[in-house]
């Protein structure tokens, strides 16, 4: 529920667009509260616009829930599904998979989050990763699995300091397990362009290396997103890869 109003929402969005004239080569892509989409969409150009949730049912009495097609209507082009907030909310994988699909039928990018609570020396967690894909992703059309990014966000690395953010490497090997995951429903083509994003505790003086190093294909940006100076550098950062 951030920025509290449409006048700074529509200041850090100008300012975001304004950098993503200068780095055409980086995909900057902006999730707002639904609230304030169908106006920044009227000054959206460089950045494409996203919705931080949808409805797992398409319309109907659900007081309160935005549909899929809804937040396209107004100029969203993508849909966060499954972020560590609506999992502690307490969506389940069949949600989740619900919702992932009505936001695919409505012609919506989907950004798939997936992540473990904790990580144990026995390496569980990989598991964990692997059913919250396998869940999702295998009630999905292969036709339309090009419209699917996964965002890796290890939930006991978001919110705190830069320090506990996953090393490049860690960033490296999940990024390779989770295009593992996706070839075993998809197979090895699909599996390899799987785009995969990282997210947790991401900020300018990070993210360089997690992009270069990390060999991941982007970041999926939290608190950072709402300090221009520190959004700016790590757009940079993914224009110069």
């Amino acid at each position: 529920m951030n920025p509290e109003s449409l006048e700074e929402a529509k200041v850090l969005f100008s300012a975001f667009e304004r950098k993503a004239k200068r780095t055409p080569k980086a995909s900057v892509v902006i999730c707002p509260p639904a609230v304030f989409l169908g106006a920044l969409a009227k000054s959206s150009k460089k950045c494409a616009l996203g919705v931080q949730d949808v409805d797992s049912h398409p319309k109907g009495a659900f007081t309160g829930s935005i549909s899929a097609r809804q937040a396209e209507s107004v100029g969203a082009k993508y849909s966060i599904i499954g972020h560590s907030d609506r999992r502690a909310a307490g969506d389940t994988d069949e949600i989740l998979a619900q919702k992932a699909a009505q936001a695919l039928d409505a012609g919506l990018q989907v950004i798939f989050c997936v992540g473990e609570s904790e990580r144990d020396g026995n390496a569980n967690y990989l598991q964990t990763i692997r059913g919250q894909i396998l869940a999702a992703l295998s009630k999905i059309d292969k036709k339309k699995v090009r419209m699917v990014t996964i965002a890796y966000e290890p939930v006991w690395a978001i919110g705190k300091d830069f320090s506990t953010a996953l090393s490049p490497e860690g960033i490296h090997e999940m990024s390779i397990y989770i295009k593992k995951v996706v070839a075993e429903i998809f197979g090895k083509s699909e599996g390899l362009k799987m785009k995969v994003l990282y997210g947790g505790s991401v900020n300018s003086e990070n993210a360089e290396k997690m992009v270069s190093e990390g060999e991941i294909d982007g970041l999926f940006v939290g608190r950072q997103s709402l300090d221009v100076d520190s959004f700016s550098k790590i757009i940079a950062y993914a224009n110069g890869i």
